[in-house]
């Protein structure tokens, strides 16, 4: 069985080797041979825009592949001989009744050998919640004032308590009964906190749809946080945590000034030179969104609260080491993905109305750049995962959140800041159908750039056919123009249908022309004979002493090096992708579907009781 183990690492840390060094040879394939050198301006601009987007996410996978590359292995729980009093601070603002007795129950049923103190920090002064908690025997404990929401209230618990160790779990949060035996032992020497995984004891959204689907977190918890451990980058979560009083004290408490509280908190922390500990097994289940609009609400806090930390921590000119820095700007930049998202899937629409060439290469070249990256990376995603994600959900999740972060994303990067903690919904919340309208819209684009790529096909197919009825269409417009040019009267409406017809007849003549190129193209090709064949000299040694590539010399006679087959192949991969996108749309579609249903069905049953 240990050799299965040692072999199953072995497997999975040489997949990880061959991905970075797949999705290397793609970057240096990009950055290298495919800026368009024609095309004009725009072209450039969208090459480089595309490049952007593609680089900072193949980076960030190689340094997350790295961190996983070099993951040591899972250390034993250390032995504890003295159990510390642990103080349980549980932040609240308005969950219901029912969520935070359940939780409150959880607590004390914890089994823990030190004294336990287990403290409701109440930031909505609700009656009910001071009689509730003075009937199960808990302290509670509110404030006047709400500044700093969540970071300030759990400094009130600080002040209110003394405890060595601290716990700190969300309202809807229930720990499991060995949870502090299996996280105070970690909570010793330069380790300030242990963290554990969020885990719900609820199917999200996507599982709803997909009954195999794991938790969105609980890749980042298992893997990802486990990683980053060496590093000494292991992300404070902000709830399911234990913590050292004397760490926290020495940075000033929690956090405040940011949405994201605990991840600042983090950050400072391992400025202080304390460790966190990252804990694979799920100790605490809770509550997950139940619908698209209480998921982007959480997901809008979380991006723009990490771009805050990063700004109030300024960890990049702090004393953490280079490695530290790196990783933590990989996890700020994480929440830039949903431009790259929205980039990705805007480049072939824009291709097929515009004909704007975006980079420079062929099917053959994609075949053996890009396509190894591509399976590589699919592959590495199911492994490190244990199986429990794959390429064509994690996209499908992704571009459903993209276009709600994309602005509050970029609005928070400029100073546009938002202060205000929007608590994720514990309880009912109604759908909203609009969040289908980004997705119909992107379905209809697809399928009509889709029809266009197809005529496209046809052109080079029928090049003679086409260019009659170019030509016939062509007539038609330039006889409507000498009409309203010979008609006499002229006014404002005439004019303005005059410029459109004018612009028309130039867009038809770009078609015509290029189709008669392609026609002469190929009566061209056919008897056309290279200069170093008629000299009888070899092909390489000709061109070099003229400085020129292959290319390069058809282009300079006049005559394009591509063939019609390759421009083929090549529309048939911007349809596939289009597809593509038009399928994940699909996919958002059916997920939003499904929610609304089932907020429609629980809207009437509570009716009906």
């Amino acid at each position: 069985m240990k050799n299965q183990k040692a072999l199953g690492t072995f497997t999975k840390k040489a997949i990880v080797a061959i991905t970075m060094l797949t999705t290397l040879l793609y970057l240096g394939w990009r950055a290298f041979f495919t800026m368009p050198d024609y095309g004009g301006t725009i072209s450039v601009v969208l090459w480089i825009l595309l490049a952007i987007v593609e680089f900072v996410g193949c980076i960030e996978t190689l340094i997350s592949n790295w961190n996983i590359l070099t993951m040591g292995k899972q250390e034993k729980i250390p032995n504890c001989e003295k159990w510390k009093a642990v103080d349980v601070l549980i932040p609240t603002l308005d969950e219901p009744a029912d969520v935070i007795e359940k939780t409150i129950e959880a607590c004390k049923a914890m089994k823990y050998d030190g004294k336990v103190r287990i403290c409701i920090l109440d930031d909505g002064n609700r009656d009910w919640l001071r009689r509730m908690c003075e009937k199960v025997g808990v302290d509670y404990f509110a404030r006047k004032d709400h500044k700093w929401a969540k970071a300030g209230n759990l400094n009130l618990g600080l002040k209110k308590t003394e405890a060595p160790a601290i716990a700190v779990f969300d309202a809807d949060m229930r720990p499991k009964k060995n949870f502090l035996v299996k996280t105070i032992p970690w909570l010793r020497g330069d380790v300030a906190f242990v963290q554990t995984p969020q885990s719900f004891w609820q199917k999200d959204i996507f599982q709803r749809v997909w009954k195999k689907a794991s938790g969105d977190q609980d890749f980042f918890y298992q893997v990802i946080q486990k990683s980053r451990e060496k590093s000494n980058t292991v992300i404070f979560g902000g709830s399911n945590a234990v913590m050292s009083r004397k760490a926290l004290e020495k940075i000033g408490g929690f956090v405040e000034g940011t949405l994201t509280e605990d991840f600042a908190t983090g950050i400072e922390l391992e400025k202080a030179g304390y460790r966190g500990v990252a804990v694979t097994e799920a100790l605490a289940e809770g509550q997950t969104p139940q619908t698209l609009r209480a998921l982007v609400k959480q997901r809008v806090r979380w991006a723009r609260g990490c771009i805050q930390s990063g700004w109030k921590t300024n960890y990049m000119l702090s004393n953490l080491k280079l490695g530290q820095r790196i990783n933590y700007a990989c996890s700020i930049g994480y929440w830039y993905w949903s431009w790259r998202w929205l980039v990705c899937a805007a480049m072939p629409m824009i291709y097929a109305f515009t004909g704007a060439t975006i980079m420079k290469c062929q099917w053959k070249e994609l075949l053996v750049f890009w396509l190894p990256m591509a399976v590589m990376n699919a592959v590495n995603m199911h492994v490190i995962s244990d199986g429990k994600r794959n390429v064509i959900l994690d996209n499908v999740f992704n571009l459903m959140l993209a276009p709600f972060l994309a602005l509050p994303v970029l609005a928070e990067s400029f100073g546009f800041r938002r202060k205000n903690f929007g608590v994720t919904s514990k309880g009912k919340e109604k759908e909203n159908p609009l969040y289908l309208l980004p997705f119909l819209v992107g379905i209809g684009v697809s399928v009509l750039c889709c029809f266009m790529m197809f005529k496209q096909i046809q052109r080079v197919d029928r090049p003679a056919e086409t260019l009659a009825e170019i030509t016939a269409k062509l007539d038609e417009v330039q006889n409507e123009i000498t009409e309203l040019e010979t008609g006499g009267a002229w006014d404002e409406r005439i004019a303005k249908k005059h410029a459109r017809l004018i612009e028309k007849k130039i867009k038809i003549e770009t078609q015509k022309n290029e189709l008669e190129w392609q026609l002469q193209y190929e009566e061209d090709t056919e008897e056309f004979v290279p200069e170093w064949e008629t000299l009888g000299v070899n092909k390489e040694e000709f061109l070099a002493s003229y400085g020129l590539t292959e290319e390069q010399y058809y282009e300079s006679l006049g005559m394009s090096f591509e063939d019609p087959l390759d421009r083929k192949v090549n529309h048939c991969l911007i349809i596939f992708w289009l597809v593509r996108n038009a399928f994940y749309c699909l996919c958002c579609c059916w997920v939003i579907i499904v929610s609304l249903w089932r907020c429609r069905n629980a809207n009437s049953l509570s009716v009906q009781k």
